[in-house]
């Protein structure tokens, strides 16, 4: 005769065995004690053993019922994993998402990693770029999902976040004492602009330390102190920090980090990707100081 364990059953013997008596357990399940009781005498009657006894104030397993309780939260997770499988929405694919270099840092792969646990059957094709390039493909149709910096976002962009730009090169560089003072920018990095405004505004003479489009030519050259850059507060770019320079440099504005999710076959799972930026950029982290 064929003999089946009841699943709720097993979750039962599982919170007895944690919390050392039915009516702990019932609390924990949200059973009435005599509700507990019932299932473990009908297993008990199913089986050839007692599960458990009591010792002093305490329920107990019995070797036997300890053997039981192993395989109990074998199966119990088992079935919790099924209905998760079948009940979770299956997306397959891949989504393309446009980053700036500069604000890959601290939070995209923290989002990343858990869109690729939690939807693993979904590739995130990813590509740092300047935030026009970002732009232009977006309105292309290239990207579904990207994360600009600006000033005033259109309407289709949703701010994420406001911080201040701050001067940042080497740490512990010096290049910043030069006059005229050297810049790393790329030639298309949007705050080339704002920085360049700001020292001619303050009447402090730069130069231009390096002609390029490559961002880690640029990143590479700020972090050796061959020229000064511009960053969000919150940026994480390797080997360059935020300059102490005491207020010789001019302050720099506002920019803004927006977010940008497309129309189209892959909305849904785009709009699902984009909730996790929002959630990811919203942290204490990104405040700024």
């Amino acid at each position: 005769m064929t003999r089946n364990l009841d699943i709720a059953t097993l979750r039962s013997l599982i919170a007895i065995d944690e919390t050392g008596g039915m009516t702990r357990a019932a609390n924990r399940l949200h059973l009435t004690q005599s509700a507990v009781s019932m299932q473990v005498k009908r297993l008990e009657e199913l089986l050839p053993f007692k599960v458990f006894e009591r010792v002093g104030r305490t329920m107990q397993a019995t070797p036997e019922g300890d053997k039981l309780i192993t395989y109990a939260r074998q199966l119990v997770a088992l079935n919790d994993d099924a209905i998760d499988q079948m009940t979770t929405p299956l997306h397959e694919g891949s989504i393309n998402f446009g980053v700036p270099y500069d604000i890959v840092h601290p939070h995209v792969p923290t989002v990343l990693t858990r869109f690729g646990r939690e939807y693993p059957r979904m590739a995130v094709r990813l590509n740092a770029e300047m935030t026009r390039t970002l732009l232009q493909g977006f309105d292309e149709g290239r990207y579904d999902v990207i994360l600009t910096t600006e000033r005033k976002p259109s309407k289709k962009g949703e701010v994420l976040m406001r911080q201040r730009l701050v001067w940042t090169g080497a740490p512990e560089g010096r290049v910043w004492r030069n006059c005229p003072i050297p810049l790393a920018f790329t030639n298309r990095c949007v705050f080339r602009e704002p920085a360049v405004k700001a020292l001619d505004k303050a009447g402090i003479a730069w130069v231009n330390a390096i002609d390029t489009n490559s961002e880690d030519a640029a990143v590479v050259s700020s972090a050796a102190d061959l020229g000064l850059r511009a960053d969000l507060t919150s940026s994480r770019v390797q080997g360059i920090a935020p300059i102490e320079h005491g207020g010789a440099l001019p302050e720099l504005p506002e920019y803004c980090v927006a977010l940008y999710v497309a129309d189209g076959v892959n909305h849904e799972i785009a709009s699902l990707f984009g909730g996790m930026l929002r959630a990811e950029f919203q942290t204490p982290l990104s405040i700024a100081v």
